[in-house]
């Protein structure tokens, strides 16, 4: 069976380490720890690599199509290699929940994150599975907020937060997603 896991953000370099790409740094830190090298594909406009798990082909995409257009990558991986809508996770940033928090969902609206909610109008349906990650809300512009870097104070978190990332990829993998729901919902790095 192949499974998709995409990390959403914008892949130009001042992009770096700002809070809208928090999906990117996660696949980024899962692939590191796993010894994984993504490589850029004209076809699917992302970089991907794929890898085994038990008797499962699992895809990894960062979408190059900048958040907004997230769903241009995603339709032709899942198109090309047959992926059903229950076997996509999204990785993503949420300025709804407090930063190094992380909370699993089934299904729901995009709460305004335009990647996911690209998404969502492709696959033409609110059960996308999720993983969100935690950047804190702003009194500032959301969109000047989003696309902001860390403080130093907040990378130390992020960093934390992404040091586990191959242990969260692989509970998913290895997990009913009612019981990855378990495992993630209240977790918090500080």
């Amino acid at each position: 069976m192949n499974k998709l896991i995409v990390g959403l953000g914008n892949y130009t370099q001042n992009y770096n380490n700002t809070r809208h790409n928090a999906g990117f740094e996660f696949i980024d830190a899962f692939c590191r720890f796993s010894n994984l090298k993504l490589k850029y594909s004209k076809l699917f406009q992302g970089e991907i690599v794929k890898f085994k798990y038990d008797f499962d082909t699992i895809f990894l995409l960062k979408p190059f199509t900048f958040m907004n257009n997230s769903k241009i990558s995603v339709e032709r991986i899942v198109n090309y290699y047959s992926i059903k809508n229950d076997d996509i996770l999204i990785v993503l940033d949420d300025i709804n929940i407090s930063l190094g928090t992380l909370r699993a969902k089934e299904k729901g609206s995009s709460g305004g994150q335009k990647g996911l909610e690209s998404i969502i109008d492709y696959l033409n349906t609110i059960s996308v599975k999720r993983l969100r990650i935690g950047i804190s809300k702003s009194t500032i512009d959301v969109v000047d907020y989003v696309l902001s870097k860390f403080t130093a104070e907040e990378q130390i978190i992020m960093d934390k937060v992404n040091s586990d990332a191959k242990i969260i990829i692989n509970k998913y993998l290895s997990s009913s997603f009612e019981e990855f729901m378990s495992f993630i919902n209240g977790r918090k790095y500080e």
